[in-house]
């Protein structure tokens, strides 16, 4: 298992290269390691797989300038920067995301609180203010499915349906790879269809947690 960490110095998010989508946070980079079997544990009920057992674990720090504290990355792995060995690896992860994306619905479906404010959620980050809201939340997950598809020169119809934007977007990353390949898209950021298959995932998981805790937090007022 190889995991590949950003951080500024005030916190550490180390992104493990062979599960897309799987991440470790922490203020140092010791609670991040912690944090590895159960975050394993976490992406196999979340995607219903079976993860191999990890025997040895190589890690690679890269030092970001961003603000890591708040997930704010640009990393492209070196893995996404390579074609897939077998196209059939590809159309696993465009299923990985799709289920990814049902289970986001089955979260935000199973929320009664979904326009309560949740106080502990009202700060400030590098990209504004906290979604403080279920709904903006989910919101939120439905919409940045554009901003990853426009890193790789594509577009589809997104809008508050999670399932069928989610559709709409791995069509169009289907139909990108069908015909250009995995290549490397230089923008402020360098991103490849791997690239946002792996972030489609990882900020579905985020944030998902996210609605989670709300609703529990404003259950439990």
């Amino acid at each position: 298992m190889k995991v590949v960490y950003e951080t500024n110095g005030k916190g550490f998010l180390g992104w493990i290269e062979n599960l897309s989508g799987a991440y470790v946070r922490g203020k140092t980079i010791e609670e991040a390691r912690n944090k590895y079997k159960r975050e394993i544990k976490e992406y196999e009920q979340w995607l219903d797989i079976e993860v191999s057992e990890i025997d040895k674990i190589e890690e690679v720090i890269v030092h970001s300038d961003l603000m890591i504290e708040d997930a704010d990355s640009d990393i492209i792995l070196e893995i996404e920067k390579k074609e897939y060995e077998n196209e059939n690896d590809f159309y696993h992860e465009c299923e990985l995301a799709f289920l990814s994306a049902k289970k986001v619905d089955a979260v935000y479906n199973k929320c009664k609180n979904k326009n309560v404010i949740d106080d502990s959620k009202v700060r400030k980050t590098f990209y504004g203010n906290v979604y403080s809201t279920i709904f903006e939340q989910y919101k939120h997950i439905c919409n940045v499915q554009k901003y990853y598809l426009g890193q790789v020169d594509l577009e589809a119809d997104i809008d508050l349906d999670i399932i069928g934007g989610r559709k709409n977007c791995i069509d169009e990353l289907i139909k990108k790879y069908k015909k250009d390949g995995n290549r490397v898209f230089k923008n402020e950021e360098d991103w490849s269809i791997r690239k946002a298959l792996r972030r489609l995932i990882w900020h579905d998981r985020i944030h998902a947690k996210a609605m989670e805790r709300m609703e529990y937090n404003i259950t439990n007022k």
